[in-house]
């Protein structure tokens, strides 16, 4: 009488099945990658550097929270995320200091 629990596994079926699960996800993680925008572009030239002071300028002069704002996300799209942060925290203090 032959045990069959213990048969011994086909190595070449699993290895090869190995290699096809990394072969898809390595396509469709590609193919994801493709689809996705670009995150590195980007439109900074919004307002230049002149209009930009002009109007930190301004808003120092006259601040109000929409100001530091625009301020803020001028920056943001410039990649200077600390001083982007510095005028939404100065935005956030002006509209806490004109609340009720």
């Amino acid at each position: 009488m032959k045990n069959t629990v213990f048969v011994r596994p086909n190595l070449q079926v699993f290895l090869l099945g190995a290699i096809v699960l990394v072969v898809v996800q390595h396509i469709i993680s590609y193919a994801q990658s493709q689809a996705l925008p670009n995150p590195l572009t980007v439109n900074a030239g919004e307002l230049s550097n002149a209009e930009l002071r002009s109007l930190v300028r301004r808003a120092t002069e006259n601040p109000t929270a929409e100001a530091y704002v625009r301020i803020s996300n001028c920056y943001e799209k410039r990649g200077d995320y600390r001083r982007a942060l510095q005028y939404l925290r100065r935005a956030e203090r002006v509209s806490q200091n004109d609340g009720p």
